[in-house]
């Protein structure tokens, strides 16, 4: 039942967090890429680059969401978790040791935080997609760096 309810690969973060702690309080999109950036690489070493494809499609995903429906909601209602969190995201994201996913899993850790946030409802929008544009930057040099080093 342990490799069912907690698999090793979703606890070796050293944060003392699995990924489906942060994650389900996230938008569905957020909360997959988040999972995939947080997981790479741990429950298969092969498959490190399909899943930082995989966060980058749902980052991308939030991003068509939010510009399409050009509306942000609360999407916990559990801000206690949610400052928990973000009073524990130093040493969540010093848990890893790629800097991509560092940078990556910061500005989706930030997003997460303002999606929370009551008291940053202004223009709430235009600051989640720069975090989410810059984290879908970031994630793509990563993957296109990875390409480049395999063709090597």
């Amino acid at each position: 039942m342990e490799n069912v309810n907690h698999p090793k690969h979703y606890n070796l973060s050293s944060s003392g967090y699995e990924a489906i702690e942060i994650a389900e309080l996230a938008t569905f999109n957020l909360g997959n890429a988040i999972k995939y950036l947080w997981r790479t690489g741990l429950k298969d070493k092969n498959k490190e680059l399909e899943d930082l494809k995989k966060a980058l499609w749902y980052i991308n995903r939030e991003i068509k969401y939010i510009t399409e429906v050009k509306n942000i909601f609360i999407v916990s209602g559990n801000s206690y978790k949610v400052e928990k969190i973000n009073s524990d995201s130093v040493k969540i994201i010093a848990s890893f040791e790629n800097k991509a996913i560092k940078f990556v899993l910061t500005k989706l850790l930030d997003v997460l935080y303002i999606y929370n946030c009551t008291k940053l409802k202004y223009n709430r929008a235009i600051i989640v997609l720069n975090n989410l544009n810059d984290a879908a930057i970031y994630l793509h040099e990563e993957i296109d760096g990875r390409f480049q080093n395999i063709d090597k």
